[in-house]
């Protein structure tokens, strides 16, 4: 992050945390979105539906969305 503030343009950082149990894809940011659906588009390419997607303006943000996701692991 500290990187990241130096550049010229402007870069965010956002963060999501999946996890793939019994060819289940689960959401461990919102516990209940789980099912989801892996999709792809041509200009996207590969992602997971409704996958919640937090930014972060801050390692200490960060580290609180693997924190967060960590406890909500099956």
């Amino acid at each position: 992050f500290r990187l990241l503030s130096q550049q010229p343009a402007s870069v965010g950082v956002r963060a999501s945390y999946l996890e793939i149990y019994n060819e289940t894809l689960n959401d461990l940011l919102n516990p209940s979105s789980v099912g989801l659906q892996l999709r792809y588009e041509a200009k996207r390419g590969a992602f997971v539906q409704n996958l919640l997607q937090v930014d972060c303006e801050s390692l200490e943000d960060a580290m609180m969305v693997l924190a967060e996701g960590t406890r909500n692991r099956k």
